[in-house]
């Protein structure tokens, strides 16, 4: 008999400022699973992704395991624009597109000839009128081929270009089943992005650039007198939760700057709930899913949690062994490299 060989999606790429994280997958009985997945630094830290960063990106994923060159990529968020629009009722001969096309780049200020634009119907609102609810996004031509350009150049074949919101809420449709409701909050390095999820559409996104674990990670090396390992390992056997007997004089110092960085975090998410059960009071947020860098900081769930009256925890990547290796900083690679449903 011939073996059967699973075919496995194309590779996730999520490029941020700080770290690459790649995950590439494979349907199994279950479906779609982690086959294998990556997370490494950046060769340039903060500055835009070069040619030939780009192939020194594809020859590490080579040797770690991943094949082909089709992959996913993450659109710079930095450059994402999106909104919430209300346009007039649905009717024959209303055209909703051009509609939604020119009241988008009236509020942005934008040209949208030279930029790809989106549109989709929101569930409607307890306290909406007649019109039509929808959240719009758009993404320069420019940035998008400037990225495919440099992808290109290292080998890669990208199949696709695709939003973290739109990433972040595939993973949030697996992790929640069944609540209309979810939100996920990715904590990025420079910056943390906040992703709705209603009925299974995203309905609402934030994103604040002043909130990154940069900033954190500065605070923490600079106020403790320790070097940039020393508080990588202090956030993720420490962080908010019990503090190994090695580290319980710094983990004692450095809980509160802790605290200070991440009250500032939920305050924002403060808003986005207060914002759904406005909107949505029938159907409040269920869960609180935690992705990116930070949702690896020891105890943070529970901080967050408590502060916020809702169920919280970080993203599941897969159970076991179908994981492989995966954490929930890698939730925008997996949500990017394959249908998760």
């Amino acid at each position: 008999m011939m073996p059967i060989i699973a075919k496995r999606s194309p590779i996730g790429l999520d490029v941020g400022t700080h770290s690459v994280k790649a995950v590439q997958s494979v349907r199994g009985r279950r479906g779609w699973e982690v086959a294998v997945s990556t997370r490494f630094p950046r060769l340039n830290p903060g500055k835009p992704l070069t040619g030939e960063e780009a192939a020194e990106l594809r020859s590490v994923l080579r040797r770690q395991g991943f094949s082909g060159s089709n992959a996913v990529v993450a659109a710079n968020t930095e450059k994402v624009l999106t909104g919430t629009l209300e346009l007039p009722a649905k009717k024959a001969g209303v055209p909703m597109d051009q509609i939604a096309r020119a009241e988008f780049a009236r509020i942005h200020k934008c040209d949208l000839s030279a930029a790809q634009f989106a549109w989709w119907e929101l569930p409607a609102p307890a306290r909406g009128g007649k019109g039509t609810h929808v959240m719009a996004i758009a993404y320069p031509h420019a940035e998008a081929e400037s990225q495919l350009d440099v992808f290109d150049s290292a080998g890669f074949r990208v199949r696709a270009i695709k939003t973290t919101s739109d990433a972040l809420g595939r993973v949030a449709m697996a992790n929640a089943p069944g609540k209309s409701t979810v939100a996920v909050l990715d904590l990025g390095w420079k910056g943390t992005t906040l992703v709705l999820i209603r009925n299974g559409v995203v309905a609402y996104e934030r994103n604040s650039a002043g909130a990154g674990l940069s900033a954190l990670h500065a605070t923490l090396a600079s106020r403790l007198r320790v070097d940039a390992a020393f508080v990588e390992e202090l956030l993720g056997r420490s962080g908010m939760g019990p503090a190994p007997e090695d580290m319980a004089t710094v983990a004692a110092e450095a809980r509160p700057l802790i605290a200070v960085h991440m009250n500032a975090v939920i305050a924002d998410v403060l808003k986005a709930i207060a914002y759904t059960s406005h909107q949505y009071p029938d159907a409040p947020v269920g869960v609180l899913l935690l992705t990116g860098g930070g949702s690896c900081i020891a105890g943070l769930d529970e901080f967050f949690a408590s502060a916020l009256g809702v169920e919280v925890r970080a993203a599941n990547a897969g159970s076991g062994s179908d994981a492989r290796g995966a954490t929930s900083s890698h939730a925008c690679a997996i949500g990017l490299a394959g249908d998760l449903n």
